[in-house]
């Protein structure tokens, strides 16, 4: 049984992963004409309009971003604050992290303590008209 919860969460696609990448870094991956791949350090336009792989809504995901960026959250914790925005539950995110259960809860204290936040509907509110969703 606990294989199969580990072998469906390293059978999720790397587009998730990249999805995560581009809402935490502002890094986008494009394949150029030789095949090499090529970051653009820079959160586009284009980014910010389109939904995020991971079905994040482009306002939700460029917040996150900033509020990563203002409140001096460390990537991980950036990937974890998307995730949680979501209403992703602590285990679901320690699988698409792979990072361990305390990890993340260990992330998301964090987060609470920089966003001067106490619960996961705060966070969840704080995103959600923060980033004119509602």
């Amino acid at each position: 049984m606990v294989e199969d919860d580990l072998s469906g969460a390293a059978q999720r696609p790397a587009v998730l992963k990249q999805g995560l990448s581009s809402i935490v870094y502002g890094v986008e991956t494009a394949e150029t004409t030789s095949g090499e791949t090529t970051e653009d350090a820079t959160l586009s336009d284009a980014a910010r309009e389109s939904d995020a792989d991971e079905g994040v809504p482009a306002e939700i995901a460029a917040y996150c971003q900033d509020l990563a960026i203002e409140y001096g959250l460390t990537p991980r914790e950036a990937e974890t604050l998307a995730l949680v925005a979501l209403g992703r539950s602590a285990k679901y995110i320690s699988e698409e992290l792979t990072v361990s259960y305390n990890t993340t809860r260990t992330h998301v204290r964090h987060i609470y303590e920089k966003l001067n936040i106490h619960s996961k509907q705060e966070l969840i509110d704080l995103v959600l008209f923060g980033s004119g969703v509602m």
